[in-house]
């Protein structure tokens, strides 16, 4: 699978992913592919993709929670942010909203 990442979003992915604990490094890093509304999982050990998960149109913001067991990604050209079980690697939920399209939107966890 080829896909296009854009090279700042996954630079901050993968520092925020390794930045959470200093003695700890993250197995996985949560790329959104905006060209194909997906989210690739990669294991940041072998650097091999291990799973992509539809999200919605125009995926752009990744936030983990503190413990890994979510991933929220901000969907800009559909208004929602998908929520997805990193146990499962599926969307759980979406958040429908009033985000705004003009500006990329922010996830603060």
């Amino acid at each position: 699978m080829n896909f296009r990442i854009c090279g700042r979003l996954a630079s901050a992915a993968f520092v925020s992913c390794l930045l959470e604990n200093s003695q700890t490094l993250a197995q996985n890093a949560y790329i959104t592919n905006q060209g194909s509304n997906t989210m690739s999982v990669i294991n940041t050990e072998t650097n091999t993709v291990t799973a992509t998960v539809p999200v919605g149109a125009g995926p752009y913001g990744v936030a983990v929670t503190p413990d890994d067991s979510k991933v929220y990604i901000t969907n800009n050209g559909s208004n929602s942010v998908s929520v997805i079980d990193t146990a499962t690697n599926a969307v759980v939920a979406t958040i429908l909203g009033n985000l705004c399209k003009s500006h990329r939107p922010v996830i603060v966890i």
